[in-house]
């Protein structure tokens, strides 16, 4: 077997590209609103409120434990579908709206959800979830102070290791909402190809491995909370994010047996400390 099989260069190479597009398009449109009008940015976070620490993390386990009881217990697929379609709407609509009105965005964002659905292939699976994931971190990223971020951040990689090695809570989730056509991961493919995959055919694939929305949108977060500092504390804590993404693909992902890995941990280390760094320079 190669170096290069064993190290899986070519899955780390689209998880390098498809990751910081995310974030660097996630930044830009954080930096795009932070120089907007006043009067235009109350427009676009009219319904955004500032929150704290403990009112997302207590947000965060209610919903988590909803979603938990919903996958164990409904076994229809519709209103999972729903939801799925609920989120990526209004997260492309956010994202739309830092550049046009409510009636443009809304259709920009109707026509992402009719691409996903009528050419169902990883490649339109990738652009409206990004879409969705950007919108949903640039609004955080503006809602919460980089302190408080920290915070949340040591938070949920204690509850990521938990929920992934010792009560595998969230493995049984993903795989349940994946089981009812419900995908929150971006899908990275191993060549270029594996984009125009049918997202059927991804599940079972050894060509695909899976980067939970939790692990692109906490770097946004933070990146975009952030800029309250400066534009260079948010590139380093993209930086660091990296970083730490690649850490998880080296020391883990490169074993032969295939387990779910909780790349939160890592990733919010490598955060933290380039954020730490930036007051260095």
């Amino acid at each position: 077997m190669s170096n290069k099989k064993n190290l899986k260069l070519d899955f780390f190479f689209f998880e390098v590209i498809l990751f910081l597009l995310v974030q660097i398009f996630g930044l830009f449109c954080g930096l795009t609103f932070s120089k907007m009008p006043a009067s235009r940015q109350a427009l676009v976070q009219q319904s955004v409120e500032p929150i704290t620490w403990w009112y997302f993390i207590i947000y965060f386990l209610v919903a988590s434990l909803a979603l938990y009881l919903a996958v164990k217990f409904i076994k229809g697929k519709k209103p999972f579908k729903f939801f799925y379609v609920f989120l990526l709407f209004f997260g492309s609509f956010f994202v739309f709206n830092i550049w046009f009105d409510e009636f443009i965005s809304a259709i920009f964002s109707f026509l992402i959800l009719l691409l996903r659905y009528a050419f169902p292939r990883v490649l339109t699976h990738n652009l409206g979830l990004s879409l969705a994931v950007v919108g949903a971190s640039v609004a955080l990223g503006l809602s919460v102070k980089p302190s408080h971020v920290i915070i949340i951040l040591i938070f949920l990689s204690i509850y990521d290791m938990i929920a992934v090695w010792k009560t595998k809570h969230m493995v049984a989730m993903f795989k349940g909402l994946v089981q009812r056509g419900v995908y929150f991961a971006i899908i990275i493919p191993k060549r270029m190809r594996g984009l125009a995959t049918r997202m059927s055919q991804t599940q079972a694939s050894p060509d695909h491995i899976f980067l939970g929305t939790g692990d692109i949108a906490f770097p946004i977060i933070f990146a975009v909370s952030a800029l309250r500092q400066s534009l260079v504390a948010s590139i380093l804590i993209i930086v660091g994010a990296l970083l730490g993404l690649a850490f998880i693909h080296f020391v883990f992902l490169t074993r032969p047996e295939r387990k779910p890995v909780p790349a939160l941990p890592p990733i919010s280390v490598g955060c933290i400390l380039g954020y730490i760094f930036s007051f260095f320079i």
